[in-house]
């Protein structure tokens, strides 16, 4: 298996490292096609590329991306919702539960997250009629490897508990707030959930614990060739740069001046 797991959380044109412009989100969508990509759910994603669910062998040379959407933000349902449809594409939503039909002001939200409105829970239910997969993010969206045991249960399977009773479907996938996850915390999610996401850089593979998926962050991607990269042999030295570019942006960038440059030489667009 080799799934590339593609997350945004927001659309808008604040140039926060949450946030992609919503002219970037429609040309992805418009390369990946053009590539010969289809994009799914991650559950179904996972399914399709020969993940830990798979039955059968997946169609030869099929190009899968898996979508998917943290913190439930509301331009999900504004921008991306009508741009998937028109591919017949649809995708995964994490939305913190205890947030919906509110903002982002949870505690520890960084002060460069602009504010922005969440989902409403008739949106989510949208979004699921059509076909999205809804998993589960936590309740308050904390660090969960700081919580005590009954803390973390409640973040964890109280999340889904909700989600599953407003929604009347299962929730099978979490996405761990920050990505922060220890042995403790995966644990607790294996006891709920069939498959979780980290934010390490990465593309998931056979070899990746399903519950420790690595997902590509599509804010290093707003300027770099995604669908040239996505297949190429640079995308895990790409990856790499981009984990240590959480360290120091700076060495990233350089990274995209290269890359595009390369690809204007090579003839690429």
């Amino acid at each position: 298996m080799r799934l590339p797991i593609l997350t945004y959380h927001s659309f808008d044109e604040s140039g926060s490292p949450i946030s992609v412009a919503p002219a970037t989100f429609r040309r992805h969508l418009a390369r990946l096609h053009a590539a010969g990509y289809i994009a799914l759910p991650l559950s179904e994603a996972l399914e399709r590329a020969g993940g830990p669910t798979r039955r059968q062998p997946a169609p030869a040379r099929e190009r899968v991306v898996a979508l998917t959407f943290d913190d439930g933000y509301a331009a999900v349902y504004r921008h991306a919702l009508p741009l998937l449809a028109d591919y017949g594409w649809r995708a995964t939503v994490f939305p913190v539960t205890d947030y919906l039909d509110r903002d982002n002001a949870w505690p520890g939200q960084p002060a460069f997250v602009p504010p922005a409105r969440l989902l409403a829970w008739g949106e989510l239910r949208e979004l699921a009629s059509l076909g999205w997969e809804v998993g589960a993010h936590s309740r308050t969206h904390p660090d969960l490897t700081r919580l005590d045991d009954r803390a973390l249960t409640e973040e964890v399977i109280g999340a889904k508990a909700v989600l599953e009773h407003r929604l009347g479907q299962p929730v099978q996938a979490f996405a761990y707030p920050y990505g922060r996850c220890d042995r403790r915390v995966r644990a607790a999610v294996r006891t709920a959930y069939r498959v979780a996401c980290t934010t390490v850089m990465g593309v998931a593979r056979g070899t990746s614990d399903r519950y420790a998926l690595e997902r590509l962050d599509m804010w290093y991607f707003s300027r770099a060739p995604l669908d040239g990269l996505l297949a190429s042999p640079w995308m895990e030295p790409y990856a790499a740069l981009c984990r240590a570019g959480r360290r120091g942006r700076g060495e990233v960038q350089q990274a995209i001046r290269c890359l595009s440059t390369g690809r204007r030489s090579a003839g690429g667009d």
